[in-house]
């Protein structure tokens, strides 16, 4: 199921992944991140980023998008569930 979403994620909503990325101001090559680490956002950039996408993207779209992120990286990603509550 992990691999699924990742596919899924890669090959249909890049684009939402990449506004993501945009609002918290991490560098990424269209979605996907470079870096080996990424310092985790704070609970409030991660709130406002969702505000932005939401404003753009289907809230489930989103909220599918997170809930995978916090799954495969509980460390980065520990304040997104968190984040989508606010």
């Amino acid at each position: 199921a992990t691999r699924a979403l990742i596919s899924y994620h890669f090959t249909v909503k890049r684009d939402l992944m990449a506004a993501f990325l945009d609002a918290l101001e991490i560098k990424h090559d269209n979605g996907l991140i470079n870096e080996e680490s990424v310092p985790a956002p704070s609970r409030e950039r991660i709130a406002a980023a969702i505000t932005t996408l939401k404003g753009t993207f289907p809230p489930e779209d989103v909220d599918l998008y997170l809930r995978t992120l916090a799954a495969l990286d509980e460390d980065t990603w520990a304040e997104v569930e968190a984040a989508m509550g606010d």
